[in-house]
């Protein structure tokens, strides 16, 4: 069993998601599981828009993508 199949299973009515776990589900970081399972046993998840500039420039950055000029 994987850390989060061992984690009870708590749904929220609401969270706040931070660029933090984003990046750690995107690059692929051992706690990715724990955090997909609690996004989606959450009812509504908001992101806020520092939060999703802050994670698409670190996203680019850590996967050495180039944004084409518009």
């Amino acid at each position: 069993m994987t850390a989060a199949q061992d984690t009870p299973h708590t749904t929220l009515a609401e969270a706040i998601v931070d660029s933090s776990v984003l990046m750690c589900i995107l690059v692929g970081e051992p706690a990715a599981p724990l955090f997909i399972t609690a996004l989606q046993n959450t009812a509504r998840l908001y992101v806020g828009a520092a939060t999703r500039a802050e994670a698409w420039l670190a996203a680019f950055n850590a996967k050495g993508w180039t944004p084409k000029p518009g």
